[in-house]
Parts: C-alpha cells; structure tokens; sequence
C-alpha cells in the first residue's frame, strides 16, 4: 500500500522541478504545460524514484473502474505527454523507463528540500494551501519587510510579465500538422481517420494559420511519431496528436498540441461526448485549438462550417465511412464509398459535403489508374453531384475543387476550371489538392511560370508527396535541365525516366522505369506504355510490341487508356494507329488528354491536321 506523500515539497531532477503542492512542473524556471493525470502520474513515479509503479497501481488510483475510458490508450498517452514535457523518449529515456508488460520507473537522479522523499502514493490532485507566516517581530519592521519584498515582487513580475508578452508576440505559431489520431479498435478506425481530417479542413479555414495537408501526413499513420522529428520534416511549428476511443454511444479523445521548437505540450484536452455530438466536436478541437494559438476563425469560415454541417449523426457517420473507404483509392474501395455517400444523401439530400465527396468518388473511378467506369460516364455523374454540392455549400471549398475537375474534363471548360480553383484556393488557402490541380491547369496550358508557383505553394502544403510535382511544369516546358535537378533532389524515377527519354538517353530512362517498377506493387498501365514508349525510340521493336499487345489484352476486362496506348504506336512511328487511340481517348473524355499539347511524345504528330483538330476538340488549340 502506498502512503501518501506531504504536498509541500518541491522535486528536482535535471533542469527540471515539479512543485507537488501547486501542480507545476517548470524547466529552467519556465513552467511546461503538464495537467491532470500525466501530472499525476509524474508525481507517482517521482515519490518512488528508481521503484517500479506498476500499471495496476496507476489503474486504481487514477482511473476508477467505474470511469469511461480505454485505460491502455489512455495510460500510453498521459506517459507520452509527460515525455514530451521532459523531452524524453522511450527508446533511449533519461527520465521514464518503460519495463515492458509491467509499469514505469524514474531512472534519473532526484533532489528534494527534505532528505528523501517519503515512498508513498498521491493520495490527492495536488492542492494549493494558503502559506501561513508566523509573528516573529513588531508590527512596523514586518509591515516594512513585507512593503519591500512586496515592492521587489512585483518589480520582477513586471520585467518577467513584460518579456513573457514579447515572448508570445515573437513565437505566435503560424502553422501546424494534425497527425493521424490513434484509434483503440480497429473497427472504429473510420472515426479517427474522419476526425483528423474533419480538424484539417476546420483549422485550414482560420486565416494566418498553414495547415498541412491530410496526404502530407497519413504516412504516420499507425507509428508513434515523435512530434518533434514530424514537425521538423513538416516545417511546422506545432504538431497535433490525438487518441479516439469509443464505447457504444459514447466517444472520448485525447489532444495535445506540442511545441516543435522544444517539445513542450502548449495545451491538451480531454473530451467526451456522444457519437451523436461527433460533427460539433471537430469545431470545437479546432475552435480550442485556435484560441490557444491566439487566432481567430473568420466570418467566411464560419458560415462554410455552418451549412456543411449535417443534421444527424447517422449522416455525419455515413459520410465518415464513406471517405475512409474513398481514400484507400482501390475500385471496389470507391464503389463502397459511392455506396456510403448515396445512403447519406438519402437520409439528407441537403448535406453539401456528401454530394461533394460522391464526385471525387466518380471522378476517381474514372481515372485510368482505378479503371471502375468509362471517363465519360463517371465524369457525368460526378458533373451532377458537383453542382448539386456547390448549390447546397458554395462555401466550401472541395465542392469547387470538384466541379473545376469535372467542367475540365467532360467540358473541356477550361476557363470556368480556373475560376472554379481560384475560388477553391480563396475559400481554403491550404488546400493543397486546389494548389496542385490548378497548378496541373496551367502547366498543360504552357503558362510555366504561374504553375510552377502554385505547384511550389501545393508543396509546402504537402513537403512529403508534392515537391516533385514541381518539376513537371519545367519537364513539358522542355526545360529539361532544372525538371531532372528537381526530379533527382527527390528521386522521382518517372519524370527522370521521361526527362532522359526526351533526351535520347533511353539506357538511363529504362534504368529509371525499371527502379520504378521494383517500388510499384502491381505494373501500372502508364509504366507499361512508357516503357514501350522507350523500347520502340530505341529500336527494341518486339519488346515494345509485347508490351503493346499486353496492354490491349487488359483493355478487354478493364479500362485502358487509349492515350497510353497511343504512346507506344507514336514510339514506333504508327502515326495513323496513335492518332486514332488519341481520337478514342479523345471520346471517352479520357484524363490524359489534358496533357495533348505540352507531351513531348506525340511531338512528331502536331504536323498532323487531325492532331490539331483534337487540340480545337480539347480547347487547347495553338
């Protein structure tokens, strides 16, 4: 049994001190924000420095088994925040260690005002009591000590006060990522991917504030990130991490909001809620969020955040299913997803987002690389989901996204795609998706400069994925110089492969392609067609043959697109049979005909009078 330890003291270890009496833990004489139980569970381990605290004591005292809560993920995150207070780790701790399966120790040295520290429990949160000084003098000689101690207590608050303000004005925190939060089931695995994205496009929506985007930080998915690395290779300023646990109708998230500068955790909260509160509670994390960071949601925001919000939380929950299974990206994924998104419309035929997400839902499964439905199928139903989105929720800004998608390729619109992405882009500025589809618009127009700019914007949204993408503008500029510089910076074995093709370096180009397809998991029809693309320039005709006939034979079970097709026969100098794939491609509204004008391998063919009638066809004529 633990006997409870006397409040007054103050610990001390390292740069640290905790003051259990007031419930501060403070490094160099800075308080570090550390609350609650990580607080307490501090205070445990340090009343028993070197002893094992079991996880069974830590259970009794801190989580009563009448409490909701998922005592595992709960214990792992209170003793993660209390390591990120102290900039610890648990791979090589100074302070915590982890003794697998069993409980925590307090390795490092401690000091405290008394000999030793009394082993024991907190037997209580930490309480403040009320200092009682004893008379030990006249009256006038305390009344002068305690005027002059008063007067040099407050002459030292007013410098630290002064300095804290010019602190806080000078470190405001201008950007952040949300990594993926953890969820305890894997069942509920829906919940925490749809909660971390909720928070994205809710504080992409506070002005001043850069918010990475989802696809910069779903590779740390399922890893115990240390914040600080994440933030680094970010280039954020703070990283927000989380835990979902769910039981029946109730929900309870942990949040904490680390300082990459030195670790520390600038604020945390626990909430718990009903499943049925799920939408507001997004809004109000992300509200929570932007307060501490001294920002503010502006009026735009707010209305965009009122009409998408849905008026039960089935729909919400139905919506939620629905992007999980969209973004695994697969076909039978994205028709489940379809599947999803129909049944939240049905239960609210006003709920804007739903509508949204059933055209990127089309859109993508009418991509060459998913292959689920002709491109002019799915791109008519997904033109129709997209307006009703922007009719429902014009303020927000992935119905745009959508529609500027759609009215490019099925109506070949291509001023109304730019308004459409510069109002996407106005609505939510850290839409990384807007900045690099925008960028894509204008690199296939030839105006290089503007899409190198928006593809640098995109890239800072996302520095792990979109980078490279900036090279593409300079690659169909026939830049090819600074594109193979980029290209190489982050080992993009495609556009290198394409950069030596047009270069007449093809031993090169095949290394690349070959390297590219050792990473890939199945052979993608774009590096099928690429490959035989370089076979044929480079004279190796029954190699890029087979791999011609292996593409057609696939177009018989699933869409193949007829533009990949025509690089091969362009490779072998079959104007005729590459001009009538592009025709085909051209009628089924086929993706990669955006890039008709600006690929350098149909070079050949733009003498071709029916090449330049396919161009008028796409709005691209020169």
């Amino acid at each position: 049994m633990l006997e409870p330890v006397p409040n007054s003291q103050v610990v001390r270890f390292g740069t640290y001190e905790v003051d259990l009496r007031l419930g501060e833990l403070r490094k160099n004489g800075i308080r570090v924000k550390l609350t609650g139980q990580p607080f307490q569970i501090l205070a445990i381990l340090l009343e028993h420095p070197s002893d094992l605290v079991t996880r069974e004591q830590l259970q009794q005292r801190l989580w009563p088994s009448d409490t909701f809560v998922d005592f595992d993920r709960s214990l792992n995150t209170a003793i993660n925040r209390v390591r990120e207070a102290l900039g610890d780790s648990a791979e090589n701790p100074r302070f915590v260690e982890t003794l697998p399966r069993r409980g925590y120790r307090f390795i490092a040295e401690v000091q405290s005002p008394s000999n030793r520290l009394t082993p024991g429990t907190l037997g209580e949160r930490p309480r403040v009591e009320q200092a009682v000084v004893p008379h030990t003098g006249p009256r006038r000689w305390t009344w002068m000590l305690t005027s002059s101690a008063l007067a040099v207590i407050l002459l030292i608050g007013a410098v630290l006060g002064l300095k804290f303000r010019r602190g806080q004005q000078s470190a405001r925190i201008h950007s952040i990522a949300v990594l993926p939060f953890a969820n305890a089931d894997a069942n509920t695995e829906y919940l925490s991917d749809g909660i971390t994205t909720g928070l994205i496009h809710t504080l992409s929506r506070v002005p001043q504030l850069r918010v990475m985007s989802r696809a910069a930080v779903v590779h740390f998915k399922g890893r115990q990130a240390d914040p600080r690395k994440a933030g680094h290779d970010l280039n954020v300023g703070a990283i927000l991490t989380g835990t979902v646990a769910q039981r029946g109708d109730k929900l309870h998230i942990d949040t904490a909001l680390v300082d990459v500068r030195d670790g520390s955790e600038l604020w945390g909260e626990g909430y718990d809620r009903k499943l049925s509160e799920i939408g507001n509670l997004q809004q109000e994390i992300a509200r929570d969020i932007s307060t501490r960071l001294q920002l503010r949601f502006s009026s735009q925001a707010d209305r965009a955040q009122e009409k998408v919000s849905p008026q039960d939380s089935e729909t919400y929950l139905l919506y939620l299913h629905a992007r999980y299974y969209l973004d695994k990206q697969t076909t039978n994924d994205v028709r489940t997803a379809i599947d999803y998104f129909q049944r939240a419309i049905s239960r609210n035929p006003n709920f804007g987002r739903a509508h949204a997400g059933l055209a990127d839902a089309y859109i993508s499964l009418g991509q060459p690389w998913i292959g689920g439905l002709p491109p002019k199928q799915a791109l008519q139903e997904a033109k129709t989901a997209a307006e009703n989105a922007i009719r429902l929720s014009s303020d927000f800004s992935e119905a745009h996204v959508s529609l500027a998608h759609v009215v490019l390729l099925h109506d070949w619109d291509w001023r109304r795609a730019e308004q459409e992405y510069q109002r996407a882009i106005e609505l939510d500025p850290n839409s990384a998706q807007a900045h690099n589809q925008y960028a894509e618009l204008l690199q296939v127009q030839g105006r290089t400069a503007e899409a190198v700019r928006e593809a640098e914007k995109a890239a800072q949204l996302d520095p792990v994925n979109l980078p490279r993408q900036v090279g593409y503008p300079y690659f169909t500029a026939r830049q090819y110089d600074q594109a193979e510089k980029i290209f190489r910076r982050y080992s993009d074995h495609e556009g290198l492969a394409w950069v030596y093709t047009a270069t007449e370096r093809y031993s090169q180009a095949i290394t690349e392609l070959e390297q590219y397809r050792d990473a890939m998991p199945t052979e993608e029809e774009e590096l099928l067609a690429s490959l035989g693309h370089v076979y044929a320039l480079q004279g190796k005709k029954q190699e890029a043959e087979k791999l011609l006939a292996e593409l057609m034979q696939r177009s018989r079970k699933t869409y193949v697109s007829p533009y990949l097709i025509a690089y091969i026969f362009a490779g072998l100098g079959d104007r005729e049979h590459a001009l009538a794939a592009l025709d085909q491609a051209y009628r089924e509204h086929d993706h990669y005909m955006m890039y008709l004008k600006v690929d350098p391998k149909f070079d050949q063919l733009h003498s071709e009078p029916r090449f330049q009638t396919l161009l008028r066809g796409i709005g691209l004529s020169n």
